[in-house]
């Protein structure tokens, strides 16, 4: 099997949105958090997809 970066989400598990007053992070629908998909099938690789992964992004800040 070969494995890419899924391209919806640009392998980072989690569409990025913005609303009107927060950001809105989801799981991404396909790779389903797993952030890559197999080239053939397109789906995440299974033992991946059933792990618990977090849906939410908590992005990390530089201290300066």
């Amino acid at each position: 099997m070969s494995y890419q970066k899924c391209p919806v989400c640009n392998g980072l598990g989690i569409i990025l949105s913005v609303g009107f007053t927060a950001n809105i992070n989801q799981r991404c629908s396909v790779c389903k958090g797993a952030k890559i998909i197999d080239e053939q099938t397109g789906v995440p690789p299974q033992d991946m997809s059933q792990k618990n992964i977090k849906q939410e992004f908590t992005p990390t800040y530089k201290n300066e």
